[in-house]
């Protein structure tokens, strides 16, 4: 992806990594609260279980995904910017959670109780969640970064492909991310009751 690589050759390689402090802070909560919610709502049906836990915890996280997509971009934030987004916020973060810690659940639940199943489990609804729901994560962006719907609807109609940007990037990484979070997660609740 050009826009990648030139990030790579004008900045150096750390600007990749401009404004991920903040997912770093924010991420172990909202974490924490979507796997309370998700056990807690999960017994009968697990997507119930993660669109609980993803509705609850967009709402949260709107004001810090403005700010972190703005620092990424080299842009200034202002007070009334952290409105921006909210609802495609909410509406991505609750299918994202859904549809992952869902079909999570899901996986998990028809396999052997065992750490390798456990992070095979978090691969696949990891993958998958990205090439399903990518043109939503990329709307997001797109909004929190200033661009009207005037703009997102032409590139809808124009350019559809181009909703998927950055895919492979999150696909790549959610493998080793999954394969972690999800064994470390399930060791620990095994630890903890």
């Amino acid at each position: 992806n050009y826009q990648y690589r030139g990030k790579f050759k004008y900045n150096g390689i750390l600007n990749i990594y401009k404004g991920y402090s903040i997912p770093l802070i924010t991420s172990v909560f909202k974490r924490s609260i979507q796997l309370n919610l998700y056990e807690k709502n999960s017994k009968k049906n697990t997507y119930y279980g993660g669109f609980i836990g993803g509705l609850f915890t967009s709402i949260l996280t709107n004001p810090f995904n403005v700010i972190k997509t703005n620092i990424q971009l080299n842009k200034k934030y202002k007070l009334h910017m952290l409105k921006n987004g909210n609802i495609i916020n909410i509406f991505r973060d609750t299918i994202f959670t859904t549809y992952y810690l869902g079909t999570y659940g899901y996986i998990k639940n028809k396999l052997p109780d065992k750490t390798i199943y456990h992070s095979f489990s978090g691969i696949v609804s990891g993958s998958t969640v990205w090439i399903l729901f990518s043109p939503f994560d990329y709307t997001r962006t797109l909004i929190y970064s200033g661009k009207d719907y005037k703009y997102i609807k032409n590139i809808m109609f124009n350019n559809p492909l181009k909703m998927w940007n950055g895919c492979s990037y999150m696909i790549i990484k959610s493998i080793p991310l999954n394969i972690l979070n999800m064994a470390i997660y399930e060791y620990l609740k095994k630890k903890l009751s």
